[in-house]
C-alpha cells in the first residue's frame, strides 16, 4: 500500500500528477485521488468506476513511480508474497511504543539524566512525544538486542503492578522492620517484617536474606500506614491454631 507517491512531471505526459494510494490489495475498498494541474479526481471505487478496475502495477524507482496500466496490484506478490518479519543485522530500525503521560518525567529524568543515560547504555536516540494523555517513544537503532534492552529500561520504570496480583520479587535490602524488594530493576517496595511469614519473627533473617527470591501479592495502598503493601505470607499456608490458643 502506497500512502503517497509522487511522479516526475516529465515521465507522464509531461503534466504534474500527484497520487495518493490506498486501500490495499482489496479493489472495492482501494482508493486512487489524482491532482492533475490542480484538478482534484476523486476516486474511484470499483463498483462505480469501471477505470478503477485496471489496478496498477507499481514499480518503486530511486524518485519516482511508474504506474503500467492494466495489470493487477497481486503483480507484487511475485516478487515478495508478504512483507519479512525481520530486517537485516546491519540495517538501522524504528520502535515505537507509548507509554501513560505520568511517566514521561520518570523515562526523560531530572535535565534529561535518565534517557541521557539510556541512549548511552544502549546505543540508540531515543525521542519522547506527548500526546494527550500518552507519551509516543520511537527508539532507533542498529542491534536489536540493545533496542530491546532500551525497551526493558523503559518497560521498568513505567512498571505499575496491580492490585490483588502475583508478583515474583528479589530481596535487595534487609532492614530491622522488614526487607526491600524489587519487581523489576529499579522499581521497590518495602515488604513489612509482619508480612513475611505467619510464624512471629524476631529478625528479618530468620526467613529470608539479601538475593532470595519469592512471589508475593500486592494490596494496594494499605489504609493504616498509606504506604503501598504487599505480603509473602498471604500467600503462604495459614497453620492451624494450637488447642491452646483455642482454650484461651
Amino acid at each position: 500500500t502506497f500512502k503517497r507517491t509522487h511522479i516526475d512531471p516529465n515521465e507522464l505526459f509531461n503534466q504534474f500528477f500527484n497520487i495518493n494510494i490506498g486501500g490495499g490489495m482489496n479493489p472495492f475498498t482501494s482508493r486512487m485521488n489524482i491532482n492533475i494541474n490542480g484538478i482534484n479526481i476523486n476516486s474511484f471505487s470499483d463498483r462505480n468506476n469501471a477505470s478503477a478496475n485496471a489496478n496498477a502495477n507499481c514499480i518503486m524507482r530511486s524518485s519516482s513511480v511508474s504506474i503500467i496500466n492494466g495489470q493487477r496490484v497481486e503483480k507484487i506478490t511475485e516478487t515478495i508474497a508478504k512483507p519479512n518479519d525481520s530486517v537485516k543485522d546491519h540495517a538501522p530500525k524504528m520502535v515505537s511504543m507509548t507509554i501513560p503521560n505520568e511517566f514521561i518525567g520518570s523515562v526523560i529524568g531530572p535535565g534529561g539524566k535518565v534517557i541521557q543515560e539510556m541512549q548511552k547504555d544502549t546505543d540508540t536516540t531515543i525521542v519522547i512525544e506527548e500526546e494527550g494523555e500518552v507519551g509516543i517513544i520511537e527508539i532507533l537503532g542498529v542491534n536489536q538486542e540493545k533496542i530491546d534492552a532500551a525497551i526493558e529500561k523503559i518497560n521498568n520504570i513505567t512498571f505499575k503492578p496491580v492490585v490483588g496480583e502475583t508478583y515474583n520479587v528479589t530481596v535487595i535490602k534487609v532492614l530491622d522492620f522488614g526487607a526491600v524488594v524489587e519487581f523489576v530493576p529499579g522499581n521497590e517496595i518495602l515488604l513489612h517484617i509482619s508480612e513475611v511469614s505467619w510464624e512471629r519473627i524476631e529478625k528479618v533473617t530468620d526467613k529470608i536474606n539479601i538475593g532470595d527470591t519469592f512471589d508475593v501479592k500486592y494490596f494496594g495502598i494499605d489504609p493504616k500506614t498509606r504506604k503501598p503493601k504487599v505480603s509473602r505470607k498471604a500467600l503462604l499456608q495459614r497453620p492451624e491454631r494450637s488447642k491452646k490458643s483455642d482454650q484461651k
